[in-house]
C-alpha cells in the first residue's frame, strides 16, 4: 500500500513540475495546451491505462518501460487485484530515478 501512495505523490510531482516547465517556456496558452497533450498522451496511452501492455508490438513495450505512468498503474492493480504487468525483477529505485 505504501508503493502506491508513495509512486502517486511522486508521479504528482512529475507532472506538476513537467506543468511548471511547460509553463515557463510556453509564450501564449495555446501553445501550452498544445505541448502538454503532447507529452501527456503518450504517456496516458502506453502506460496501461485502458489495456495490457502486454498487447503491445515489442517496440512499444520497450518504451512503455520507462513510462513512470505504467507503475503507478502497475502498482494499482497490484493493490487491487494482485496481478501486474512490469517485470517482476526491475527494481523500484531505478524507476524513482526516472521520476527525479
Amino acid at each position: 500500500m505504501w508503493i502506491l501512495i508513495l509512486s502517486t505523490i511522486l508521479l504528482g510531482f512529475l507532472f506538476g513540475s513537467l506543468g511548471v516547465i511547460i509553463g515557463i517556456l510556453s509564450t501564449t496558452f495555446d501553445q501550452m495546451s498544445a505541448i502538454s497533450s503532447f507529452v501527456s498522451q503518450p504517456l496516458i496511452y502506453l502506460g496501461g491505462v485502458f489495456y495490457s501492455i502486454r498487447l503491445l508490438p515489442a517496440l512499444f513495450d520497450l518504451i512503455s518501460q520507462f513510462n513512470p505512468m505504467l507503475y503507478v498503474i502497475d502498482f494499482s492493480d497490484m493493490d487491487s487485484w494482485a496481478s501486474a504487468t512490469s517485470r517482476p525483477h526491475s527494481p523500484l529505485a531505478s524507476r524513482l530515478v526516472l521520476l527525479l
